[in-house]
């Protein structure tokens, strides 16, 4: 159903002042989610002795974590524990914020992207909205029970940005906490961010290229804006003017077509960077790409733009199943080389990116942990790591009010291990998320478990 429309310039701002964390700050309590304050567990507990890397860059040596009823309390060497605190010793244990997955489709296997009544992807023109699912949220179709989501957990990820699937406009990302129960209380963002795809296939018609893509895109967003415009004026004084269509694809592109909701946009190779960004900049929409596998030629670029990108970690490498005797062209060939070494040079440019896992075309790669453990052989200093799997992604997608970095009135999501996993071999123990304790499985590495799907 259409929103009320009695005051819209109200409602527009009441959405910037949302995307970009404007409202008025909540109490700690209004931070919990229903499963933390229900929980039969403890509701306190204290973290003593550890390597406590703080998500910022900052580590403290011997320190303590407070946690109190699912927030972070207190941070340092000799805090002040609740009476009665379920208290871990945890001297040469290293402690880190929760890892986010910067883009994924935890919680939405099976999710196809349509609806029932959905067009056929015949289409006259881009007065149709082929392709465009721009009403569909992911927290409308989140599923705390998909079993990826322990697994996930387990490998040190408390938080994942869940997004639809199928579309060149697939919906709307949301920023999920990683815990079981009630789906609707692990719930960040409903609008982290649009989701864009050059999607391509499936079209018998109009917009069934990449040129045609690109060129709908940019129908679509100056769409969305005189939508908005004409919306707008009628609202303002309706008298004698004709009242505007519904139109409900271009309806929830408002936010990101006045640049208050990030767009994710796909850009893997240099070209494709330069290029995103200049769609985006001619769109008038603020962008987020992800894929970056050629990105250190473009980090320069990227930092002067300010622009972020999600890498995935997926690295380029050679297809089990190819010909042994198949030519394999020298680009591909940097390429495998040359990847895993771009977060240290976006890094060094000063370029905010995160991790993902898309699919590739030979399947997952061992664990994300030791993805990004390869970024750091390849020079991405290891505290830089910890940022792009804790506090860089939570300042992307608009969340580090309430997550990235373990600091009083946050989120209890964290990781305890019992070694550093980024500058040695560590293993994941302990998570918590939402201040809930989740241990990992003896004798079983927490970061062993497989996933599936196109972002895992």
């Amino acid at each position: 159903m259409p929103r009320p429309r009695r005051d819209r310039r109200h409602r527009r701002l009441l959405i910037a002042a949302a995307l970009s964390g404007a409202l008025l700050p909540l109490s700690a309590s209004a931070q919990l989610s229903r499963r933390a304050v229900a929980d039969a567990g403890p509701r306190h507990y204290v973290i003593t002795g550890a390597e406590v890397h703080i998500g910022d860059g900052t580590v403290l040596s011997g320190a303590s974590v407070v946690l109190s009823d699912g927030l972070v309390a207190e941070v340092g060497s000799d805090p002040a524990a609740p009476a009665g605190a379920t208290v871990i010793e945890a001297a040469g244990r290293h402690v880190y914020p929760g890892f986010a997955l910067a883009l994924s489709d935890l919680g939405l296997a099976g999710e196809d992207g349509g609806e029932a009544g959905d067009p056929p992807p015949r289409s006259r023109g881009p007065e149709d909205r082929p392709a465009t699912f721009s009403y569909r949220y992911a927290a409308d179709s989140f599923a705390a029970d998909d079993d990826r989501i322990a697994a996930r957990r387990r490998e040190g990820f408390t938080s994942a940005v869940s997004v639809p699937g199928r579309g060149i406009v697939s919906g709307h990302a949301a920023w999920m906490n990683l815990a079981p129960g009630d789906p609707r209380d692990a719930v960040l963002s409903h609008h982290a961010a649009l989701m864009v795809r050059l999607e391509t296939l499936g079209f018998r018609s109009f917009p069934g290229s990449l040129m045609g893509v690109i060129a709908y895109l940019k129908q679509l967003f100056l769409d969305a804006g005189h939508y908005e415009e004409a919306w707008t004026l009628y609202e303002e004084d309706p008298g004698g003017l004709a009242r505007p269509r519904y139109d409900r694809t271009l309806e929830p592109l408002a936010a990101a077509a006045a640049g208050e909701q990030p767009v994710l946009l796909p850009a893997n190779l240099d070209k494709e960077i330069r290029r995103m960004v200049g769609l985006a900049r001619e769109m008038g929409v603020r962008p987020i790409l992800y894929g970056g596998h050629e990105a250190a030629p473009a980090a320069g670029f990227l930092a002067a733009e300010d622009v972020p990108i999600l890498v995935d970690l997926n690295w380029p490498r050679a297809d089990p199943d190819r010909d042994p005797e198949a030519t394999v062209s020298l680009r591909e060939l940097r390429l495998r080389e040359e990847a895993p070494a771009g977060p240290s040079a976006l890094a060094a440019a000063g370029v905010r990116f995160a991790f993902y896992r898309g699919e590739g075309r030979s399947g997952r790669q061992g664990s994300d942990l030791d993805a990004v453990r390869r970024a750091v052989e390849r020079g991405l200093d290891p505290e830089a790591a910890v940022r792009a799997m804790t506090s860089t992604p939570a300042e992307i997608f608009g969340v580090a009010d309430r997550v990235g970095t373990l600091a009083p009135g946050k989120i209890a999501n964290l990781v305890v291990s019992d070694g550093d996993l980024f500058g040695g071999e560590g293993r994941i123990e302990t998570v918590f998320v939402d201040g809930v304790i989740h241990h990992a499985p003896p004798g079983e590495s927490a970061e062993g478990a497989e996933s599936s799907g196109a972002h895992r």
